[in-house]
């Protein structure tokens, strides 16, 4: 049978004040009381609204980024092999 050898790797040393800032973050986590909310019937009209226009602008930005990186591919191409004699 081969001999295996596990070695430890280093761990990150966790500051101790992320560690408090986590337990103090989970205590108030588990001790907060239970809550009777009322979410309106339109709160999905409204979530859409407000993201409606947010994700149509980052389409057309990925589109106007994407034409463009396109044609500059295009053009770099075009330098590096002129095979229309102009």
């Amino acid at each position: 049978m081969a001999d295996f050898h596990l070695t430890r790797l280093p761990m990150p040393k966790v500051p101790p004040s992320v560690c408090r800032s986590l337990l103090v973050g989970l205590a108030c986590l588990l001790a907060s009381p239970g809550a009777f909310a009322y979410i309106d019937p339109n709160a999905g009209g409204m979530l859409f609204q407000l993201l409606a226009p947010v994700i149509a602008a980052v389409v057309g930005a990925w589109m106007v980024a994407r034409r463009w990186l396109v044609d500059a591919v295009k053009r770099l191409l075009r330098r590096k092999n002129p095979q229309d004699p102009q």
